[in-house]
């Protein structure tokens, strides 16, 4: 086997790096390549001090750059206003619905299936006043100490309900003097 010289060497090594860049470029390897950075990060991402470190990097980032940040932005708005507003208008209704599983979930550990079925005990009435909340979703009520879920309120319910736990003690003293 012959050596090759240093010109075949480089051409060679060029060759490599050229086939290993189509290789990579194609879109099914792209995809698969993407998927797996995506898992790493996932991974990453998942322990709290790791959180910590990606949320302090883009803070302070945004925050030492703050002047080409807002630039940045504006221009990104000017150059996609229309389909930014699109967006905004047309998924009103799934920012919603997601918005509201979302607070379930973190709130009060609930599934939309499992508030439904609430609803569905309830009859749709608030546990107070017997009344539907025509407004907006009854409300989880539950208590702030234990975190315990005790029914679904209507929203003038649940707030005069929040309300009287807070001055509970003031309002029993006044009764009882009056």
């Amino acid at each position: 086997m012959r050596k090759l010289t240093e010109e075949e060497k480089i051409e060679s090594k060029l060759r490599r790096k050229e086939k290993q860049k189509l290789y990579r470029n194609r879109p099914e390897v792209r995809i698969r390549r993407r998927e797996i950075a995506r898992r790493s990060f996932k991974k990453w991402y998942s322990k709290p001090e790791n959180k910590l470190k990606s949320y302090e990097y883009k803070k302070n980032w945004v925050k030492n750059h703050e002047v080409e940040y807002r630039e940045y932005r504006k221009e990104y708005y000017i150059r996609n206003r229309e389909s930014i507003l699109d967006k905004h208008h047309n998924n009103k209704a799934r920012e919603k619905e997601i918005s509201f599983k979302s607070n379930l979930k973190t709130c009060y550990n609930l599934t939309v299936e499992e508030y439904n079925e609430m609803v569905k005990r309830q009859c749709g009435v608030c546990l107070i006043c017997g009344k539907p909340d025509k407004r907006r979703n009854l409300g989880v009520d539950h208590d702030h100490k234990t975190g315990k879920i005790r029914g679904l309120l209507c929203s003038g319910c649940n707030g005069s309900l929040g309300w009287y736990e807070l001055f509970k003690d003031n309002i029993i003293k006044y009764l009882e003097n009056a």
